[in-house]
């Protein structure tokens, strides 16, 4: 009975992990009494938010046909 608990609670876990894409900003545990441990991977989370927001842009214009604005000019009016 207690390891159906603990089983349950590490698949409630792994829902809301899922469900809002966080896992990887956690490192966490839970032991056979079912008590949860956990830790946020802090070094992980100041390497994302350097990169939050920014793109990868990939094009096959050369430099002279197209400079690197008029790229991203053009991306932003295929999203529109």
């Amino acid at each position: 009975m207690q390891y159906r608990i603990i089983s349950l609670f590490f698949d409630r876990i792994g829902i809301i992990f899922e469900k809002y894409k966080i896992e990887k900003f956690f490192t966490w545990t839970v032991d056979e009494i079912g008590k949860l441990d956990w830790e946020l991977k802090k070094d992980f989370i100041e390497a994302e938010k350097k990169l939050d927001g920014c793109y990868v842009i990939k094009s096959n214009a050369t430099c002279k046909s197209l400079n690197k604005q008029e790229v991203i000019v053009h991306i932003q009016l295929i999203k529109i």
